[in-house]
């Protein structure tokens, strides 16, 4: 049996004496709480516990993503926002695969990863509409 308040969802069972006990209760909104920040610190965790597995999958990402974004930026005749656009899409990804050279901090990485990805993706988008 199922009941549903407003506190959250309680499973119950009929045990021998016939009497309804609770099994389990679930607290919905705050065990399904979302926000940016707590995604943010549970990614960031993750990347730090798989450094190398993720600066290397941040490493192809980024350049794939760089480059569709920099031919993108390409496509039309060069004016100073495609021109500025492609140093963003350079900059960004070169700025990234430095940090890791570099051996600089996990969480430096990590962002200089999130950062590159967001721009080269907002051209991307940019280009696309």
């Amino acid at each position: 049996m199922t009941i549903q308040t407003s506190e959250g969802v309680t499973l119950w069972y009929y045990d021998l004496n016939h009497k309804f006990k609770p099994i389990l209760h679930l607290n919905l909104a705050h065990n399904f709480k979302f926000s940016v920040m707590s995604f943010y610190h549970k990614s960031l965790s993750q990347f730090q516990e798989a450094y190398y597995l993720g600066i290397v999958l941040g490493i192809i990402a980024s350049s794939c993503i760089g480059s569709i974004a920099a031919s993108l930026a390409l496509k039309n005749l060069p004016a100073f926002i495609e021109l500025f656009q492609l140093f963003v899409a350079v900059g960004t990804a070169m700025w990234f695969n430095a940090s890791v050279l570099a051996q600089l901090k996990p969480k430096i990485v990590f962002n200089s990863l999130l950062i590159s990805l967001f721009a080269n993706i907002l051209i991307i988008i940019l280009h696309l509409i």
